[in-house]
């Protein structure tokens, strides 16, 4: 049994328009208020014109939908010569009966244990949507963290829950946890900023130092060299003897300025003395000298150039370069920079005093460890030049390692998260491979019915029962007959045997189309779906009939709904649409009271846009019985709103019910009553369209009892007084 009906983006239906349906329901709609886009929707749901359109089972269990309308007309009448068979049960064999009521029973078993599996399915498939809910909001709170920081690196999925979390699956899924990148945040930050930024340049990488360009080894052994001059003389003696020859270096170079006095002690200073003093002072003494006079420069150009650099790196730090890196490259230069300052302050006391022994550390560990730090700021530098140089690719590392840090931190949820689906992934498949042998059983039992069900059927008692309503109804110029060239088909042929199926008259197809569909919703054009249940849609069967085929399509559709109601076997539901007034009062009857089991909807065009409203009660009916009570009603309403209520009476019950020719009682009348009713009936035909002329129609308060009076003397010389006793007893 359908449980709800969603029909929208076709016709009139702009939007999505919900119908909960109940066992047995009428429609009603003025033409064009889109019934027969309804009953086509049902027949076609899922196609490419409804594509947007549902139906929902009760229990999923989907059923056979017999539709009524044109499109069936056509398809059974007007596009084949020959019409489908419809096989029903023939003479019964008690024992082949008996065996398919037994797998009939079994049937129902295997189906209610089928329902039973199903809903535990469906109990363990609303649980893993609870879950993944669930997994989906705790990673949807991650986004939040971290969606300000990197909105570039996450566009297409700031907006969407659920792509949000099909990618945090997929790296999930994909990654084994020691495969991930373990970049930090702030690594990660930065690299965004970089590779995602639109004013990116290349920088220049950092110059690094290069070393004293002398050999280090001669200068240490140098300073470590006690310094003196030449001692083979009785000067030279007494110096060394003195061990002063620094102080009597420093005192020579007075000599010149002195006037031939001693710079020492300011006596006549001896030829012979001063020549041997400068002899001391020989050649090897002074190339000493020169030489660590020269390491002395190559020191102090070496420290100013560690210093320049030092400098110029400090005060173009770009940005991204890592605190860190920047803090041991002062600590190094630092380190750097006091060795050079030690050594170079012991240099300095050496060129004073060469004959003083001095030891100095070397600087070539402290340059290469000093240049290491500038080559670390390098390697920033160049990573920042290749994400300048390849910004697609940098883009892409940056968010492979933004995923992986993300789904790191949610590692424990969805390893939690994956534990319990695979739990329920178990238990749906348990269920699922139940579920497909109890399917498999009752594929094995509809078979075997469907084998026996071929014993009892014939598509002749059909033949029969259709002739018999045709002779009964006066259609004796055609009959239905079986189709021996085609086996299982009818065809409609004349008394002489002519085919009928080409000349029959509109009125005459719909009627005998209708007997077909009623049959056939008591069998199957196939054998093998014979038992199976149906909903069956009705939409408008007394188009272009009169008014008693009127009548014996009503009585055959109250019989449908009895058989859906009392029995509900084959029948599991009914949906029935119409325009015609009479039809759906004489089909909605329901005696005293009413009945859970109906529902009553009516259709509206709004600005070529369709609604329907759901009743508990019928509508139609109290609409009809307040025109009524507003005739009845003295004292609330004029003249013209009671010439208007009689107009729209005698419309309905007349015209649109009983297609009866109400004009003809204007001869029947006499005298003044007779211009009355001609008045009356000239209000009815153009009051509500154009002006008359007031020798006809006047309306005023005085003489509209005499129009009452005329309008009940209609019902009587029409010979329908009894409907007016009736419908006057009922709003008084």
């Amino acid at each position: 049994m359908i449980s709800k009906i969603t029909i929208g983006k076709i016709a009139t239906y702009k939007d999505d328009v919900e119908v909960y349906p109940a066992k047995i329901n009428f429609i009603f709609g003025a033409n064009g208020t889109g019934k027969s886009t309804l009953s086509r929707g049902l027949k076609r749901i899922g196609e490419n014109n409804f594509a947007s359109c549902n139906i929902e089972w009760e229990n999923n269990n989907e059923e056979e939908i017999l539709v009524y309308n044109k499109e069936f007309i056509e398809e059974n009448f007007l596009r084949d010569e020959r019409i489908k068979g419809i096989f029903t049960l023939g003479e019964k064999a008690v024992k082949v009966r008996k065996e398919i009521d037994n797998n009939q029973k079994l049937l129902e078993d295997k189906n209610e244990k089928l329902e039973r599996h199903e809903k535990s399915i469906g109990v363990v498939n609303t649980e893993l949507q609870q879950l993944k809910d669930q997994v989906i909001a705790e990673c949807w709170k991650k986004q939040k963290d971290v969606r300000d920081s990197f909105p570039l690196a996450l566009q297409g999925y700031r907006s969407s829950k659920l792509k949000f979390f099909s990618k945090i699956k997929e790296v999930y899924d994909c990654l084994a946890p020691d495969t991930f990148s373990q970049a930090k945040f702030n690594e990660i930050e930065k690299l965004y900023q970089l590779s995602f930024s639109d004013d990116l340049d290349k920088d220049e990488v950092y110059k690094t130092n290069t070393g004293l360009g002398i050999d280090e080894g001669k200068i240490i052994t140098l300073l470590k060299e006690r310094i003196i001059g030449k001692n083979d003389s009785s000067i030279g003696q007494l110096i060394d003897f003195l061990n002063n020859s620094d102080w009597v270096k420093h005192g020579i170079q007075y000599m010149e300025h002195l006037d031939g006095k001693c710079p020492f002690c300011q006596q006549p200073l001896h030829t012979d003395v001063k020549s041997e003093i400068e002899e001391y002072f020989d050649q090897e003494y002074n190339n000493k000298y020169e030489k660590l006079i020269k390491y002395k420069g190559v020191y102090e150009e070496l420290k100013l150039s560690i210093e320049d650099n030092y400098k110029q790196i400090i005060n173009s730090i770009y940005s991204y370069i890592s605190g860190d890196k920047i803090k041991d490259f002062k600590e190094k230069y630092l380190e750097l920079i006091k060795i050079l300052s030690e050594n170079l302050n012991k240099i300095e006391n050496k060129c004073n005093n060469l004959s003083i022994e001095y030891t100095v550390e070397s600087i070539e560990s402290y340059i290469v460890n000093f240049n290491k730090t500038i080559s670390a700021l390098n390697e920033e530098v160049k990573s920042h030049n290749s994400i300048v140089d390849d910004k697609a690719r940098s883009q892409n590392l940056c968010k492979k390692q933004l995923w992986e840090y993300i789904v790191e931190n949610l590692k424990g949820i969805l390893d939690t998260y994956k534990e319990r689906i695979s739990e329920k992934n178990k238990a749906l498949e348990s269920l699922g491979e139940k579920r497909a042998t109890i399917k498999s059983e009752i594929r094995k039992l509809k078979k075997e019915i469907s084998d026996k069900q071929k014993d009892l059927t014939s598509i002749h008692p059909v033949a029969e029962n259709i002739n018999n309503v045709l002779n009964k109804f006066g259609f004796t110029g055609f009959r239905i007959s079986i189709d021996n060239e085609k086996k299982g088909a009818y065809k409609i042929v004349r008394p002489t045997g002519e085919d009928a199926s080409k000349s029959l008259s509109e009125g005459e197809h719909n009627f005998i189309s209708f007997l077909y569909y009623y049959y056939l919703c008591l069998g199957s054009q196939n054998e093998e779906y014979s038992q199976r249940k149906r909903v069956l849609v009705i939409d408008d069967p007394v188009s272009s009939m009169d008014s008693n085929v009127l009548f014996i399509v009503s009585t055959l559709v109250r019989d449908l709904i009895r058989k859906c109601k009392e029995d509900g076997k084959k029948t599991e539901q009914i949906i029935i649409l119409t325009h015609n007034v009479y039809f759906y009062k004489e089909i909605t009857y329901l005696g005293r009271g009413s009945d859970s089991n109906y529902k009553y909807f009516i259709l509206k065009k709004c600005s070529e846009t369709t609604s329907i409203e759901e009743y508990s009660s019928n509508p139609i009916n109290t609409a009809y019985e307040a025109l009524w009570k507003e005739l009845e009603n003295k004292d609330e309403h004029s003249a013209v709103i009671i010439m208007n209520v009689m107009r729209r009476i005698l419309e309905y019950y007349f015209t649109v019910i009983g297609g009866i020719q109400y004009e003809k009682c204007i001869d029947e009348m006499e005298g003044t009553d007779k211009y009355i009713c001609k008045s009356l009936i000239s209000f009815i035909n153009e009051g509500s369209h154009a002006i008359f002329e007031d020798i006809l129609y006047q309306s005023d308060e005085q003489n509209i009892d005499n129009y009452k009076r005329v309008f009940k003397e209609i019902f009587n010389i029409l010979g329908h007084s009894a409907h007016y006793d009736m419908m006057m007893k009922k709003v008084k």
